[in-house]
């Protein structure tokens, strides 16, 4: 069994911030094949009822060939977080959409794949993480 969270996931970029605006925004597309699922975190700079994210799926690695899920689509309401964990997917590839009707930021995006083939995991070059186990009080470092 594995000490802790970092070793059973991959936690990755879903996607750089984007400006204000009202046009739609996709997430990164994620390789699910190592893994049982996919979760989507995607923080919102304001939240509003017009403001849905949904996940989607494609057989190919490519933005044209993504399908929507159905049951996958999350009003924000009056939540800057919106979470979507899309399990066991029938398609390899998945993303997140953020449609915006009315003009907000896309804060940030983070793809967390969960139960990998092969454990303990790796982190990507591009997350910054660490591992404390059973730590004592002191300095933290950096």
């Amino acid at each position: 069994m594995s000490s802790n969270l970092l070793q059973i996931v991959q936690v990755l970029d879903g996607g750089a911030p984007v400006a204000t605006g009202t046009t739609e925004q996709f997430s990164n597309i994620i390789d699910s094949a190592d893994c049982d699922g996919v979760m989507f975190i995607v923080r919102l700079g304001s939240p509003g009822a017009d403001r849905v994210v949904r996940a989607q799926q494609s057989t190919a690695n490519s933005a044209g060939a993504m399908a929507d899920l159905a049951g996958s689509g999350k009003a924000s309401g009056s939540a800057n977080t919106i979470v979507i964990d899309v399990a066991f997917p029938q398609e390899r590839y998945l993303r997140v959409g953020i449609v915006r009707t009315t003009t907000t930021t896309v804060d940030g995006i983070t793809a967390i794949k969960y139960n990998l083939s092969k454990q303990p995991v790796t982190q990507v070059a591009a997350t910054a993480s660490v591992q404390v186990v059973a730590p004592a009080e002191g300095t933290a470092g950096s």
